[in-house]
Parts: C-alpha cells; sequence; structure tokens
C-alpha cells in the first residue's frame, strides 16, 4: 500500500498528469487524423485555453498538495518554464517529424499566454475561496 505523501502527491497530480497526456496525443498527430470539431475552433484560442487548463490544474492539485500554499514564486516560475520548454519540444516536432503539421511561433506564444492565464485563475480563485 502506498504511503500518505505519495497517494496524496499522485491524487492531486493526477488531473494534470491526464491532461499533458492529451495535449501530446493530440499535438503529435498527423493533421488528417484530427477530430473535425478541433479542427473548427480556432487555433490560438485553443492553444490558450488548453494551457491554461494545464497549468489550472497542476497549480491548483499543488494548492491542496501543499496544505493550502500556493507554490513560491521561484517553484512557480520554474514549472512555468518547464511547460514552456515542453510545449517548444512539440512545435519543433511538429514541424520536423508529424505529417501535415507545422511549428509555429504563434501557438507557442499562444500556449505561454494560456500558462500564464491558468496560473493568474488559479491564484486569483484560490484567494476568494479561501476568503469565504
Amino acid at each position: 500500500m502506498l504511503n500518505r505523501p505519495l497517494r496524496n502527491t499522485i491524487l492531486y497530480n493526477t488531473p494534470a498528469t491526464v491532461w499533458g497526456i492529451l495535449i501530446l496525443y493530440f499535438s503529435l498527430l498527423p493533421s488528417q487524423s484530427i477530430p473535425p470539431s478541433l479542427i473548427e475552433v480556432s487555433d490560438l484560442f485553443l492553444h490558450v485555453a488548453i494551457y491554461a487548463a494545464f497549468t489550472s490544474f497542476y497549480f491548483g492539485g499543488n494548492y491542496f498538495l501543499n496544505n493550502r500554499v500556493f507554490l513560491n514564486p521561484s517553484k512557480r516560475n520554474l514549472i512555468l518554464a518547464i511547460v514552456i520548454l515542453i510545449s517548444a519540444l512539440i512545435e519543433v516536432v511538429q514541424e520536423q517529424w508529424i505529417p501535415g503539421r507545422s511549428g509555429e511561433w504563434l501557438d507557442l506564444l499562444a500556449n505561454f499566454s494560456g500558462a500564464l492565464l491558468g496560473t493568474v485563475i488559479v491564484k486569483t480563485a484560490l484567494a476568494r475561496w479561501v476568503k469565504n
């Protein structure tokens, strides 16, 4: 049986982990395999929303994992840097190896904007929730 800290780490990080796997899966699909419903949505809006959700899941889960304490700025910035690095790597892989896909700077900017937006949303929501 898992000890409590490990079990809590897995529990609170599961939404972000599952979301990250979905990001990888859909980002690395060849263009002809992308579901039509995703193609109809604005590409940049989709990037912002996906990465906002990803960081929201991650920071929200870690808030509860760390006894309702939001990550300090250095850890938060490290996580944001890792998210952006992974996003950049996905764009490079799309450009080089995925048929019908291309890596774009605008997508990377939208991913970064979404990651920042998700961080702000979680921090604001948690601050309001704690007050009540």
